[in-house]
């Protein structure tokens, strides 16, 4: 599955409780709180993927970002999420079961995977 604009993502309040729902192309425009998951991916020699993000983009052209990133959409939890962009954007099969929380602004969740294997 791939987000597409008419795609419906939950928004949030400071304390990341669901407030509504709003198609992804309007988030911008309303400035509105929503959820996302990044992940950072370590192989066995604790080298870190990252991914550099297309120089055609809107926002944020060019820049490196994390291993994977992505919106949460209206009715999965943050592992859902985590666990359909690692498919989507890596050959890396994996289900996360768990996130670790390690920091939270603005609603963005960053969570650490260590994958084992070549």
């Amino acid at each position: 599955m791939i987000v597409s604009s008419e795609m419906l993502i939950n928004t949030v309040n400071d304390n990341d409780e669901i407030t509504g729902v709003i198609e992804h192309s309007r988030v911008f425009a309303h400035h509105a709180m929503y959820r996302v998951v990044h992940l950072f991916l370590f192989n066995h020699n604790n080298e870190l993927l990252l991914q550099q993000l297309s120089p055609q983009r809107e926002r944020h052209p060019a820049a490196w970002g994390s291993s994977v990133a992505g919106y949460v959409l209206a009715g999965e939890t943050y592992e859902q999420a985590a666990t359909r962009r690692v498919q989507q954007d890596t050959t890396v099969r994996l289900k996360v079961e768990s996130i670790q929380l390690v920091t939270a602004v603005n609603q963005i969740v960053l969570g650490v995977e260590h994958l084992k294997g070549p």
